[in-house]
């Protein structure tokens, strides 16, 4: 129980400050329910921080809260914990852009990935389901580092994201597709391709020009 009642309650409050547009009034809220151990409040202040919504970003911040969420068994931040140490994100703040698993396939080369402390988590998130856990489990077994790639693994975990419609798994299972370079696969790659352009994946967008040309 807190001064704003049951922290259940306190967090559908806030969640539906937030669906209304008012972040500001729902971050405070969030931050009730996620300090009396919400795994869905914890998640939903990481996010908070990450983005900027209704407080000052603060990618530390973010991170911090998505470890206590991801620790909690919460797939959606053992994904988004995952990107951010793939990406080499974990410990810096943010440019104000926010952050998504996406990322992963714009990665900035300047930053140095973390790819043992996100395969655990991403490997925990894939195994409960998440297509956005599996297709960044599936990024670490095809770019990370040799002893950890098993390309086979790869495509299966792709084929398991991209059927559930996560637009990473789906552009991930093109290429994966690609580099068997078999013919007779060729329109699924274009196919995928069109998915993950279809949901705005600047990559996927260009590939698909490229295709087309």
């Amino acid at each position: 129980m807190t001064a704003y009642g049951p922290p259940a309650l306190v967090l559908r409050r806030a969640i539906q400050l937030s669906d209304s547009g008012k972040p500001l009034e729902a971050f405070p809220l969030l931050a009730i329910a996620a300090r009396a151990g919400i795994v869905e409040a914890e998640y939903r202040v990481a996010r908070c921080y990450l983005e900027g919504l209704g407080v000052p970003p603060s990618r530390s911040e973010g991170a911090r809260w998505l470890r206590r969420a991801a620790d909690h068994g919460s797939p959606d931040a053992q994904s988004l914990l995952a990107a951010l140490y793939v990406a080499g994100l974990a410990a810096q703040e943010p440019d104000g852009n926010g952050l998504e698993s996406q990322s992963l396939f714009e990665r900035d080369s300047s930053r140095e990935p973390e790819f043992a402390a996100a395969f655990g988590l991403a490997k925990k998130a894939a195994e409960a389901g998440s297509a956005t856990g599996q297709a960044i489990l599936a990024y670490i077994l095809s770019r990370g580092p040799e002893a950890m790639r098993d390309l086979d693994a790869a495509h299966g975990w792709y084929e398991k994201s991209a059927a559930a419609g996560c637009p990473e798994g789906c552009l991930g299972l093109a290429l994966s597709l690609a580099r068997r370079g078999q013919p007779a696969q060729t329109a699924k790659v274009a196919a995928e391709v069109r998915r993950a352009a279809d949901a705005g994946l600047p990559t996927a967008i260009y590939l698909l020009g490229v295709l087309t040309e």
